[in-house]
């Protein structure tokens, strides 16, 4: 039986939500605001005062570590994804690379035919980052720092909410653009008929923790917004 595609959920923290649930509702959609996650602020700076390379992955880590930009000096700065290269150039920071796929593994990519030897990487980052990128770097004879700036920690709701929510909304279609709140989301749902919904993961990381958490999922080729938006299209267009 085709799955209907309307009523989608947003799991993200409002203030990374707005152009999402603008362009579900310019496109037909009914977005419903559910944050699955929150942010904290730590309190902890780079060791050195200077790198060859700074890399920001994600917008929360332009965010946190913004304030602490004029106390290390760089000469290249990475951006993961375009929203976070859109975040530096707003705040008026050069950005000299951007990997072409979106995760860890582009970052890889980007890295894999260059001489590493004794280049030095900062990474503002959350606790709850994977260590694929630094270990890699390290084999090449890097050196990679990661200055954890903020933690992300599980939204907690009423028992029963989200399940609640889920039916009084008539919610068809599941969003999720990180782990964490993949986490979230199965560790206080209780009576979910998997089938019933689509799950839809932003990136293969996410998309990985779906699937180990026993649902099937679909994700966009590239990790954006205007991606899973047309990917929504598609699916809607072809019947669900």
């Amino acid at each position: 039986m085709n799955k209907k595609i309307s009523n989608v959920l947003v799991t993200r923290q409002p203030d990374q939500s707005v152009e999402f649930i603008n362009l579900l509702s310019k496109n037909g959609f009914y977005p419903f605001l559910l944050p699955l996650i929150e942010t904290i602020p730590l309190n902890n700076k780079p060791i050195r005062k200077s790198y060859d390379y700074i890399i920001f992955t994600s917008e929360n880590s332009v965010r946190y570590f913004y304030p602490l930009m004029d106390s290390v000096d760089f000469k290249y700065v990475v951006a993961v994804g375009e929203k976070t290269k859109k975040r530096l150039e707003d705040l008026n920071i050069v950005v000299d690379f951007v990997p072409n796929e979106f995760s860890a593994d582009g970052l890889i990519k980007l890295y894999e035919n260059k001489d590493l030897e004794g280049k030095t990487f900062l990474a503002p980052t959350t606790k709850k980052s994977k260590d694929d990128l630094k270990e890699y770097i390290e084999s090449k004879g890097g050196i990679f720092e990661k200055c954890f700036i903020y933690d992300t920690t599980l939204k907690k709701y009423p028992e029963h909410y989200i399940d609640g929510f889920l039916v009084e909304n008539n919610i068809d279609t599941l969003t999720f653009a990180s782990p964490s709140a993949v986490e979230s989301f199965f560790s206080q749902i209780n009576n979910l008929d998997k089938n019933c919904y689509t799950f839809v993961a932003i990136g293969k990381v996410t998309a990985r923790k779906l699937e180990a958490s026993g649902v099937s999922c679909v994700f966009p080729e590239k990790y954006t917004i205007l991606d899973v938006i047309g990917l929504l299209k598609k699916i809607r267009e072809n019947g669900g």
